[in-house]
């Protein structure tokens, strides 16, 4: 299997086309580009989207109510982000990392994010925060309740 290569002046002009208001449809249609792969270089283009996806889920009804007071994840850029650990603080919450370079430590949500993305994410281009986060939220109800699962 050959990966083609873009040029970052092609990546550019893509990026610019869909901030112009584009459908990421219409581009891969138009240059023969995955919408997946543009939805990467958009990712890639602005990585504070991501920072500030993984803040907006704390729901701080949610920690006050499960009487939460730390919380575990990678060492993911998004989450060793100042705005992470801002909301973390504002929280009251302690932040308990994975060791670097062992995602054994999270061996069950690494592999839960394996089958988001490749079950989901990879195949949406969002539009908005708001929707990425209702098109997941829709997508992990409906994982944890209808989707057959062979583990136990």
């Amino acid at each position: 299997m050959t990966t083609k290569r873009y040029s970052e002046e092609f990546k550019q002009s893509m990026i610019s086309l869909k901030h112009s208001g584009r459908s990421a449809t219409s581009l891969s249609k138009e240059y023969n580009v995955s919408v997946s792969t543009i939805c990467k270089w958009i990712q890639q283009d602005d990585p504070s989207n991501t920072n500030v996806l993984a803040a907006s889920v704390i729901d701080p009804s949610k920690i006050k109510q499960l009487e939460t007071k730390i919380i575990h994840s990678d060492m993911g850029s998004q989450y060793t982000s100042e705005l992470f650990e801002e909301t973390f603080n504002q929280l009251n919450l302690k932040h308990s990392y994975s060791r670097k370079g062992c995602p054994g430590d999270n061996a069950r949500i690494e592999s839960f994010h394996s089958i988001l993305k490749r079950e989901y994410i990879n195949c949406q281009c969002f539009q908005s925060l708001e929707e990425a986060i209702l098109g997941i939220d829709t997508y992990i109800r409906w994982y944890n309740k209808d989707r057959i699962s062979l583990a136990a």
